[in-house]
């Protein structure tokens, strides 16, 4: 269940760098859409990509073998 979960954050993390997000044009304050990647990408890139990517972390598959848990090694690279 963990690995799907991190799965489709990583996955969103990656469609959210090609959706195109709503800005106002400077010269008459109407909302437009955004639809240049690179743009697309620096605005990600701002705003929550620090936060996607530390949410979409799995700590678990990385602290695991690293603390210990009592379990076989077996058991560890299972996860």
């Amino acid at each position: 269940f963990d690995f799907t979960m991190d799965m489709m954050f990583i996955t969103d993390m990656l469609l959210t760098f090609r959706t195109a997000y709503f800005e106002a044009n400077s010269k008459t304050n109407e909302p437009m859409a955004v639809t240049t990647p690179r743009l697309i990408a620096l605005n990600y890139a701002r705003g929550f990509l620090i936060i996607d990517l530390v949410s979409s972390i799995p700590f678990d598959l990385i602290l695991l073998p690293l603390c210990g848990d009592g379990g076989t090694a077996e058991q560890s690279a299972l996860l």
